[in-house]
Protein backbone atom coordinates (compact mmCIF):
# COMPACT_ATOMS: atom_id res chain seq x y z
CA UNK A 1 0.00 0.00 0.00
CA UNK A 2 1.22 3.80 -1.12
CA UNK A 3 1.20 5.85 2.16
CA UNK A 4 -1.92 7.40 2.90
CA UNK A 5 -2.82 11.08 2.66
CA UNK A 6 -3.36 12.92 5.84
CA UNK A 7 -3.86 11.99 9.43
CA UNK A 8 -5.07 14.38 11.39
CA UNK A 9 -4.07 14.17 15.18
CA UNK A 10 -6.77 16.15 17.61
CA UNK A 11 -4.82 16.91 20.82
CA UNK A 12 -0.83 17.55 21.72
CA UNK A 13 -0.34 15.88 25.10
CA UNK A 14 1.76 12.77 24.75
CA UNK A 15 -0.50 10.45 22.85
CA UNK A 16 -0.94 12.89 20.20
CA UNK A 17 2.50 13.64 19.76
CA UNK A 18 3.67 10.08 19.87
CA UNK A 19 1.14 9.11 17.40
CA UNK A 20 2.44 11.95 15.21
CA UNK A 21 5.80 9.77 15.43
CA UNK A 22 4.13 6.85 14.94
CA UNK A 23 2.34 7.59 12.03
CA UNK A 24 4.85 9.63 9.93
CA UNK A 25 6.27 6.84 7.70
CA UNK A 26 2.67 5.73 6.65
CA UNK A 27 0.88 9.09 5.75
CA UNK A 28 2.41 11.77 3.72
CA UNK A 29 0.97 14.81 6.10
CA UNK A 30 0.30 14.39 9.72
CA UNK A 31 -1.04 17.50 11.42
CA UNK A 32 -1.45 18.19 15.03
CA UNK A 33 -4.08 20.20 16.40
CA UNK A 34 -2.90 22.05 19.47
CA UNK A 35 -5.66 23.86 21.34
CA UNK A 36 -3.12 25.44 23.67
CA UNK A 37 0.02 27.19 23.40
CA UNK A 38 3.89 26.16 24.62
CA UNK A 39 4.88 29.59 25.39
CA UNK A 40 3.72 29.53 28.62
CA UNK A 41 5.99 30.67 31.73
CA UNK A 42 5.12 30.21 34.94
CA UNK A 43 6.60 29.97 38.86
CA UNK A 44 8.00 26.87 38.34
CA UNK A 45 8.59 25.96 35.06
CA UNK A 46 10.73 27.33 32.21
CA UNK A 47 8.60 25.84 29.33
CA UNK A 48 4.76 26.35 31.10
CA UNK A 49 2.56 23.95 31.96
CA UNK A 50 -0.09 23.99 29.05
CA UNK A 51 -3.89 24.47 30.02
CA UNK A 52 -4.94 21.39 28.42
CA UNK A 53 -2.95 19.51 31.11
CA UNK A 54 -4.49 20.11 34.48
CA UNK A 55 -2.29 17.69 36.30
CA UNK A 56 0.72 19.13 34.42
CA UNK A 57 2.08 20.34 37.82
CA UNK A 58 1.85 17.32 39.61
CA UNK A 59 3.67 14.28 40.07
CA UNK A 60 3.94 12.41 36.72
CA UNK A 61 5.85 9.04 36.86
CA UNK A 62 6.45 7.32 33.01
CA UNK A 63 7.04 3.76 34.28
CA UNK A 64 10.15 1.72 32.77
CA UNK A 65 7.79 0.23 30.56
CA UNK A 66 6.95 3.94 29.31
CA UNK A 67 10.10 4.73 28.79
CA UNK A 68 10.79 1.51 26.98
CA UNK A 69 7.78 2.75 24.52
CA UNK A 70 8.70 5.76 23.97
CA UNK A 71 12.33 5.06 23.47
CA UNK A 72 11.16 2.26 20.76
CA UNK A 73 8.77 5.04 19.09
CA UNK A 74 11.35 8.11 19.09
CA UNK A 75 14.17 6.63 19.85
CA UNK A 76 17.17 8.32 21.16
CA UNK A 77 14.45 9.99 23.48
CA UNK A 78 16.03 8.57 26.91
CA UNK A 79 19.19 10.02 26.45
CA UNK A 80 17.64 13.53 25.47
CA UNK A 81 16.11 13.94 28.61
CA UNK A 82 18.93 12.92 30.50
CA UNK A 83 20.69 16.14 29.00
CA UNK A 84 17.81 18.03 29.67
CA UNK A 85 18.13 17.56 33.31
CA UNK A 86 15.53 14.07 33.52
CA UNK A 87 17.22 12.36 36.65
CA UNK A 88 17.85 8.14 37.03
CA UNK A 89 15.97 6.54 39.48
CA UNK A 90 16.82 2.93 40.32
CA UNK A 91 14.59 0.55 41.68
CA UNK A 92 14.50 -1.41 44.90
CA UNK A 93 17.06 1.77 46.52
CA UNK A 94 15.97 5.20 45.17
CA UNK A 95 12.61 3.71 44.91
CA UNK A 96 11.81 3.65 48.17
CA UNK A 97 7.72 2.73 48.82
CA UNK A 98 5.95 2.77 52.62
CA UNK A 99 2.86 0.42 52.76
CA UNK A 100 0.82 -0.89 55.91
CA UNK A 101 3.55 -0.09 58.45
CA UNK A 102 6.69 -0.90 56.84
CA UNK A 103 8.82 -0.38 53.91
CA UNK A 104 9.58 -2.47 51.04
CA UNK A 105 13.02 -3.50 51.40
CA UNK A 106 16.36 -1.30 50.25
CA UNK A 107 18.20 -2.99 47.16
CA UNK A 108 19.24 -2.52 44.31
CA UNK A 109 17.70 -4.29 41.74
CA UNK A 110 19.80 -3.46 38.53
CA UNK A 111 16.99 -1.46 36.65
CA UNK A 112 16.10 2.74 36.48
CA UNK A 113 13.09 4.94 34.90
CA UNK A 114 14.10 8.07 34.43
CA UNK A 115 11.92 11.33 36.29
CA UNK A 116 11.00 14.65 35.07
CA UNK A 117 8.55 16.83 35.18
CA UNK A 118 5.51 16.83 32.72
CA UNK A 119 6.34 20.35 31.50
CA UNK A 120 9.98 18.37 30.57
CA UNK A 121 9.13 15.14 29.66
CA UNK A 122 6.04 17.03 26.90
CA UNK A 123 8.54 19.48 25.67
CA UNK A 124 11.75 17.00 24.78
CA UNK A 125 9.09 15.21 22.74
CA UNK A 126 7.14 18.14 21.07
CA UNK A 127 10.81 19.16 19.95
CA UNK A 128 11.48 15.48 18.77
CA UNK A 129 8.22 15.32 16.99
CA UNK A 130 8.45 19.12 15.64
CA UNK A 131 11.83 17.92 13.47
CA UNK A 132 9.75 15.30 11.69
CA UNK A 133 9.64 16.40 8.31
CA UNK A 134 6.00 15.68 7.59
CA UNK A 135 4.50 16.53 11.05
CA UNK A 136 2.97 19.47 11.48
CA UNK A 137 2.00 20.89 15.14
CA UNK A 138 -0.56 23.69 14.56
CA UNK A 139 -1.07 26.03 17.95
CA UNK A 140 -3.88 27.62 19.12
CA UNK A 141 -6.18 25.21 17.20
CA UNK A 142 -8.89 24.17 18.90
CA UNK A 143 -11.65 21.79 17.30
CA UNK A 144 -15.23 22.60 17.29
CA UNK A 145 -15.99 19.26 15.86
CA UNK A 146 -15.50 15.92 13.84
CA UNK A 147 -17.45 15.53 10.94
CA UNK A 148 -18.59 11.67 9.80
CA UNK A 149 -20.59 10.39 7.51
CA UNK A 150 -24.15 9.17 8.54
CA UNK A 151 -23.38 5.79 6.60
CA UNK A 152 -20.19 4.69 8.64
CA UNK A 153 -18.86 3.85 5.25
CA UNK A 154 -19.42 7.04 3.19
CA UNK A 155 -16.40 8.82 3.64
CA UNK A 156 -13.21 9.97 5.15
CA UNK A 157 -13.96 12.17 8.33
CA UNK A 158 -12.70 15.71 8.34
CA UNK A 159 -12.43 18.51 11.46
CA UNK A 160 -13.69 21.74 12.26
CA UNK A 161 -12.02 24.31 13.59
CA UNK A 162 -13.60 26.94 16.19
CA UNK A 163 -12.46 29.59 13.34
CA UNK A 164 -14.82 27.59 10.99
CA UNK A 165 -12.35 26.09 8.83
CA UNK A 166 -12.08 22.66 7.75
CA UNK A 167 -9.50 20.02 7.51
CA UNK A 168 -9.94 16.93 5.27
CA UNK A 169 -8.23 13.64 6.31
CA UNK A 170 -7.68 10.03 5.82
CA UNK A 171 -8.00 9.06 9.46
CA UNK A 172 -8.72 11.35 12.76
CA UNK A 173 -6.76 10.51 16.01
CA UNK A 174 -8.84 11.40 18.86
CA UNK A 175 -6.15 12.04 21.46
CA UNK A 176 -8.10 14.98 23.13
CA UNK A 177 -8.27 13.26 26.67
CA UNK A 178 -10.34 12.26 29.46
CA UNK A 179 -13.15 14.74 28.49
CA UNK A 180 -13.47 12.94 25.34
CA UNK A 181 -15.45 16.06 23.94
CA UNK A 182 -16.25 14.51 20.19
CA UNK A 183 -17.51 11.06 21.94
CA UNK A 184 -21.26 12.35 21.13
CA UNK A 185 -20.62 12.71 17.90
CA UNK A 186 -19.16 9.81 17.45
CA UNK A 187 -22.12 8.06 18.79
CA UNK A 188 -24.51 9.44 16.03
CA UNK A 189 -23.03 7.15 13.50
CA UNK A 190 -22.47 4.21 16.72
CA UNK A 191 -25.56 1.39 17.51
CA UNK A 192 -25.28 2.63 20.83
CA UNK A 193 -23.49 4.31 23.11
CA UNK A 194 -19.88 3.48 24.02
CA UNK A 195 -20.32 1.55 27.35
CA UNK A 196 -18.31 3.13 30.14
CA UNK A 197 -16.66 1.34 33.30
CA UNK A 198 -15.83 3.91 35.90
CA UNK A 199 -14.60 3.63 39.23
CA UNK A 200 -15.35 5.75 41.93
CA UNK A 201 -12.31 7.45 43.10
CA UNK A 202 -12.96 10.74 44.19
CA UNK A 203 -9.28 11.91 44.45
CA UNK A 204 -7.25 15.62 45.24
CA UNK A 205 -4.11 16.03 44.27
CA UNK A 206 -2.10 18.46 46.49
CA UNK A 207 1.55 19.85 44.88
CA UNK A 208 4.02 21.90 46.26
CA UNK A 209 7.81 22.21 44.56
CA UNK A 210 10.93 22.49 46.92
CA UNK A 211 14.66 23.31 46.06
CA UNK A 212 16.75 20.60 47.72
CA UNK A 213 18.59 21.19 50.69
CA UNK A 214 22.49 20.92 50.14
CA UNK A 215 22.59 17.71 51.87
CA UNK A 216 20.07 16.35 49.80
CA UNK A 217 21.38 17.62 46.27
CA UNK A 218 22.49 14.77 43.82
CA UNK A 219 20.65 12.46 45.53
CA UNK A 220 17.85 11.36 43.28
CA UNK A 221 14.77 9.19 45.21
CA UNK A 222 11.01 8.71 44.50
CA UNK A 223 9.76 7.85 47.86
CA UNK A 224 5.55 6.81 48.63
CA UNK A 225 4.14 6.36 51.08
CA UNK A 226 0.37 5.12 51.14
CA UNK A 227 -2.12 6.22 52.80
CA UNK A 228 -3.04 3.97 56.32
CA UNK A 229 -6.68 4.03 57.69
CA UNK A 230 -6.16 4.23 61.51
CA UNK A 231 -2.69 6.32 61.05
CA UNK A 232 -3.55 8.64 58.11
CA UNK A 233 -5.95 8.89 55.11
CA UNK A 234 -3.83 10.68 53.32
CA UNK A 235 -1.04 9.38 51.19
CA UNK A 236 2.48 11.62 49.77
CA UNK A 237 5.09 11.09 46.84
CA UNK A 238 8.09 12.66 46.80
CA UNK A 239 10.24 12.98 43.48
CA UNK A 240 13.32 14.53 42.41
CA UNK A 241 13.26 16.28 39.10
CA UNK A 242 15.13 18.54 36.91
CA UNK A 243 17.15 21.14 38.37
CA UNK A 244 18.07 20.11 41.90
CA UNK A 245 13.99 20.05 43.24
CA UNK A 246 11.54 17.70 44.62
CA UNK A 247 8.06 17.40 43.30
CA UNK A 248 5.89 16.53 46.20
CA UNK A 249 2.35 15.61 46.13
CA UNK A 250 -0.20 14.69 49.07
CA UNK A 251 -3.10 12.68 47.41
CA UNK A 252 -6.35 12.17 49.98
CA UNK A 253 -9.47 10.27 48.72
CA UNK A 254 -12.88 9.08 49.79
CA UNK A 255 -14.37 12.42 50.91
CA UNK A 256 -10.72 13.79 51.90
CA UNK A 257 -10.56 17.70 51.84
CA UNK A 258 -7.86 18.92 49.88
CA UNK A 259 -5.60 21.98 51.89
CA UNK A 260 -6.40 25.18 50.96
CA UNK A 261 -2.82 27.31 52.05
CA UNK A 262 0.67 26.04 51.93
CA UNK A 263 0.27 25.96 56.17
CA UNK A 264 -2.81 23.42 55.67
CA UNK A 265 -0.17 21.51 52.96
CA UNK A 266 2.82 21.24 55.25
CA UNK A 267 0.23 19.72 58.40
CA UNK A 268 -0.60 17.30 56.02
CA UNK A 269 2.55 16.20 55.12
CA UNK A 270 4.17 16.32 58.51
CA UNK A 271 1.54 13.89 59.76
CA UNK A 272 1.55 11.19 56.95
CA UNK A 273 2.36 7.74 58.48
CA UNK A 274 6.08 8.01 58.18
CA UNK A 275 8.43 10.88 58.43
CA UNK A 276 11.05 10.27 55.64
CA UNK A 277 8.86 12.82 53.13
CA UNK A 278 8.80 14.98 56.21
CA UNK A 279 12.57 15.02 56.43
CA UNK A 280 13.43 16.13 52.97
CA UNK A 281 11.36 18.75 52.99
CA UNK A 282 11.14 20.74 56.55
CA UNK A 283 13.06 23.82 55.87
CA UNK A 284 13.11 23.32 52.30
CA UNK A 285 12.78 26.76 49.90
CA UNK A 286 9.02 25.72 47.75
CA UNK A 287 9.37 26.57 44.72
CA UNK A 288 5.65 28.59 43.56
CA UNK A 289 2.51 28.38 44.41
CA UNK A 290 -0.09 25.09 45.97
CA UNK A 291 -1.93 23.60 42.86
CA UNK A 292 -4.42 21.34 43.39
CA UNK A 293 -6.21 18.93 40.90
CA UNK A 294 -9.34 16.87 41.79
CA UNK A 295 -10.87 14.27 40.00
CA UNK A 296 -13.42 11.94 40.51
CA UNK A 297 -13.64 8.90 39.14
CA UNK A 298 -11.21 6.43 36.69
CA UNK A 299 -13.11 5.51 33.29
CA UNK A 300 -12.77 2.70 30.69
CA UNK A 301 -14.91 3.46 27.29
CA UNK A 302 -15.35 0.17 25.88
CA UNK A 303 -15.42 1.31 21.75
CA UNK A 304 -14.51 -2.60 21.39
CA UNK A 305 -18.46 -3.85 22.65
CA UNK A 306 -19.81 -1.53 19.80
CA UNK A 307 -20.11 -2.13 16.58
CA UNK A 308 -20.69 0.34 13.77
CA UNK A 309 -17.21 3.01 14.75
CA UNK A 310 -16.67 5.18 12.00
CA UNK A 311 -14.39 4.24 9.45
CA UNK A 312 -11.48 6.68 10.12
CA UNK A 313 -11.58 7.49 13.49
CA UNK A 314 -9.05 5.82 15.98
CA UNK A 315 -9.32 6.91 20.12
CA UNK A 316 -6.02 6.84 21.89
CA UNK A 317 -4.85 7.59 25.66
CA UNK A 318 -7.26 8.78 28.15
CA UNK A 319 -10.14 9.00 25.65
CA UNK A 320 -10.12 5.28 26.07
CA UNK A 321 -8.90 5.13 29.57
CA UNK A 322 -8.14 7.58 32.05
CA UNK A 323 -6.51 5.89 35.53
CA UNK A 324 -6.60 7.02 39.09
CA UNK A 325 -3.11 8.78 38.90
CA UNK A 326 -1.44 7.44 42.20
CA UNK A 327 -0.95 4.00 40.38
CA UNK A 328 1.07 6.31 37.47
CA UNK A 329 -0.22 3.60 34.63
CA UNK A 330 -1.70 6.65 32.45
CA UNK A 331 1.40 7.55 30.12
CA UNK A 332 2.55 3.78 29.91
CA UNK A 333 -0.93 2.71 28.56
CA UNK A 334 -1.15 5.38 26.42
CA UNK A 335 1.90 5.11 24.69
CA UNK A 336 1.00 1.25 24.66
CA UNK A 337 -2.04 2.47 22.13
CA UNK A 338 0.38 4.36 20.03
CA UNK A 339 2.23 1.06 19.53
CA UNK A 340 -0.80 -1.04 18.99
CA UNK A 341 -1.43 1.93 16.57
CA UNK A 342 2.54 2.03 14.52
CA UNK A 343 1.99 -1.78 14.31
CA UNK A 344 -1.59 -1.60 13.09
CA UNK A 345 -0.51 0.45 10.22
CA UNK A 346 3.14 -1.16 9.57
CA UNK A 347 0.70 -3.89 8.06
CA UNK A 348 -0.20 -1.86 4.86
CA UNK A 349 -3.56 -2.71 4.82
CA UNK A 350 -5.55 -0.82 2.15
CA UNK A 351 -8.95 -2.04 4.47
CA UNK A 352 -9.00 1.26 7.47
CA UNK A 353 -11.92 -1.65 9.17
CA UNK A 354 -9.25 -4.13 9.47
CA UNK A 355 -6.68 -1.77 10.53
CA UNK A 356 -9.12 -0.43 13.08
CA UNK A 357 -10.08 -3.89 14.16
CA UNK A 358 -6.61 -4.97 14.53
CA UNK A 359 -5.31 -1.52 16.55
CA UNK A 360 -8.51 -1.51 19.02
CA UNK A 361 -7.57 -5.27 19.47
CA UNK A 362 -4.26 -4.43 20.63
CA UNK A 363 -5.34 -0.75 22.51
CA UNK A 364 -8.20 -2.77 24.67
CA UNK A 365 -5.48 -5.07 25.51
CA UNK A 366 -3.03 -2.58 26.77
CA UNK A 367 -5.79 -0.80 29.15
CA UNK A 368 -7.65 -3.81 30.21
CA UNK A 369 -4.36 -5.19 32.87
CA UNK A 370 -3.73 -2.18 33.78
CA UNK A 371 -7.52 -0.93 34.63
CA UNK A 372 -8.37 -4.27 36.52
CA UNK A 373 -5.53 -3.71 38.94
CA UNK A 374 -6.24 -0.14 39.11
CA UNK A 375 -9.93 -0.50 39.74
CA UNK A 376 -9.25 -3.61 42.45
CA UNK A 377 -7.04 -1.39 44.36
CA UNK A 378 -9.44 1.56 44.60
CA UNK A 379 -11.95 -1.23 45.19
CA UNK A 380 -10.03 -2.46 48.23
CA UNK A 381 -8.96 0.64 49.42
CA UNK A 382 -12.59 1.89 50.21
CA UNK A 383 -13.13 -1.61 52.03
CA UNK A 384 -10.23 -0.70 53.89
CA UNK A 385 -11.41 2.88 54.76
CA UNK A 386 -14.79 1.47 55.64
CA UNK A 387 -13.58 -1.56 58.03
CA UNK A 388 -10.23 -0.27 59.75
CA UNK A 389 -10.38 -3.64 61.64
CA UNK A 390 -9.07 -5.47 58.62
CA UNK A 391 -5.77 -2.90 59.00
CA UNK A 392 -4.63 -5.44 60.98
CA UNK A 393 -4.67 -8.55 58.25
CA UNK A 394 -3.29 -6.37 56.39
CA UNK A 395 -0.40 -5.33 57.81
CA UNK A 396 0.82 -8.92 58.59
CA UNK A 397 0.43 -9.72 54.78
CA UNK A 398 2.71 -6.67 53.87
CA UNK A 399 4.92 -7.90 56.31
CA UNK A 400 5.17 -11.21 54.93
CA UNK A 401 5.30 -10.02 51.75
CA UNK A 402 8.56 -7.52 52.47
CA UNK A 403 9.80 -10.36 54.39
CA UNK A 404 10.03 -12.43 51.63
CA UNK A 405 11.08 -9.54 49.20
CA UNK A 406 14.43 -8.89 51.71
CA UNK A 407 15.39 -12.43 51.56
CA UNK A 408 14.45 -13.68 47.81
CA UNK A 409 15.64 -10.95 45.26
CA UNK A 410 13.81 -12.19 42.51
CA UNK A 411 10.66 -11.91 43.96
CA UNK A 412 11.67 -8.42 45.17
CA UNK A 413 12.27 -7.85 41.43
CA UNK A 414 9.18 -9.24 40.60
CA UNK A 415 7.41 -7.05 42.91
CA UNK A 416 8.87 -3.82 41.10
CA UNK A 417 8.44 -4.93 37.82
CA UNK A 418 4.48 -5.53 38.47
CA UNK A 419 4.74 -1.46 39.44
CA UNK A 420 6.48 -0.69 36.26
CA UNK A 421 4.23 -2.70 34.21
CA UNK A 422 7.12 -4.66 33.06
CA UNK A 423 5.28 -8.45 33.08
Amino acid sequence: MDKMNHAVIVGAGMAGLASAAALSPYFKKVTVLDKDQRDRNDDVFPAGVRKAVPQGAHIHILLRAGLDRLESILPGISSALESRGAVRVSFGSDQQIYEYGGWMPNRDLGIHFLSQSRPLLENVVFDYVSKIDNVQISHRSPVERLNFATDPKGGAPSVTLRDGSKIASDIVIDAAGNGAPFLSEVSKVLSGEVPVEKSSIDLFYATLHFKKKAEWQGCQENILVNPEPGVSHIGGSLISIEGESWCVSLHGTNGIKPPKTIEEWMDMAKNLADQRIWQRICGADTLGSLKVFKKAHSVFRRFDQVSGIPIGYFPVGDTITSFNPIYGQGMTVALGHVLALRDAFAKKSSDLGFVFKDYLENAIDSSRPAWERAASFDKNNKLISAQEGRMETLRKLTRARHSKAESDSGFHLQLAKQVHMLL
